[in-house]
């Protein structure tokens, strides 16, 4: 049997109706049916849905790395694009000292490549794995990196040697693999490389 949803109502109707959900429980209705799935992995979509929660703190910043990447481009963007300074991991621990669940982290996505504004990037020890995205080398005017303390894994991208005014990079305390890239070698301001 057809659902009314994929029958009657088009997916800007749909999306409209899902918009109000917070969204952290929005994309757990993907699973209705094959419109509501499309209709909310729509770039607009997230847009909608996240310009209703943005502007507060709803903790959007412990579930960026968990959305889908429709989501953590639309949060980049509309939230994050000109912040100088992203220091989340005593906010982290606060949640987690209090009770809270943080989940277990997740991928830094590569939509931080549209953060073109930060200087500081501290996200030691909030659980991040999978691998640094190239993006990471998006990040010219960035002069602390700090990711130490996660799971992350594989290769450090080539694209940190386009980290020109970086002066403190930790990549330590991580499960990275291969050789250190050569291109590390532009970053000729950095004091303290571990």
């Amino acid at each position: 049997m057809i659902s009314p949803f994929q029958q009657l109502l088009p997916p800007e109707i749909i999306q409209r109706i899902f918009s109000n959900i917070h969204p952290r429980y929005a994309l757990t209705y993907t699973r209705l049916c094959r419109s509501v799935y499309h209709a909310l992995n729509d770039p607009r979509f997230a847009e909608m849905n996240l310009a209703n929660y943005v502007h507060e703190d709803h903790g959007l910043d412990m579930i960026w790395f968990r959305w889908p990447e429709v989501y953590q481009a639309a949060y980049a963007v509309m939230k994050l694009r000109n912040e100088t300074r992203i220091e989340w991991t005593s906010r982290f621990r606060q949640v987690h000292a209090a009770g809270g669940n943080v989940g277990g982290g997740g991928v830094l996505p590569r939509s931080v490549g549209y953060l073109t504004q930060l200087v500081t990037l501290d996200l030691r020890g909030v659980g991040l794995y999978g691998g640094i995205p190239r993006e990471i080398g998006c990040l010219v005017q960035l002069v602390e990196l700090n990711l130490s303390g996660n799971w992350m894994s594989g290769r450090i991208p080539s694209e940190i040697g386009c980290l020109g005014r970086l002066k403190m990079l930790d990549l330590s305390l991580n499960r990275l693999t291969g050789p250190v890239p050569d291109e590390i070698g532009f970053c000729r301001e950095c004091i303290s490389c571990s």
